[in-house]
């Protein structure tokens, strides 16, 4: 079986591609307001990922929670 050895070119004319196509993504979420993430909101801008992690560990939790005042029950 013979493998396919990509040249510096192609790589590079990947990576050039893949960052265009990123980019535009980026453009299109962005006018279509679609970049909001609710937990970088919720911690308000403490953007490390231990404080991330805090915030949305105790909204799962409390969506997990059937007893919480979510109105869902064990939906969850």
């Amino acid at each position: 079986m013979q493998y396919y050895k990509p040249t510096l070119e192609t790589i590079a004319s990947f990576a050039k591609e893949f960052a265009n196509i990123r980019s535009k993504l980026s453009k299109e979420r962005s006018k279509n307001k679609e970049n909001f993430n609710f937990f970088t909101a919720l911690v308000n801008g403490k953007n490390t990922k231990e404080h991330i992690e805090k915030y949305h560990s105790n909204f799962i939790g409390y969506l997990l929670n059937p007893k919480e005042n979510h109105d869902f029950g064990s939906f969850f």
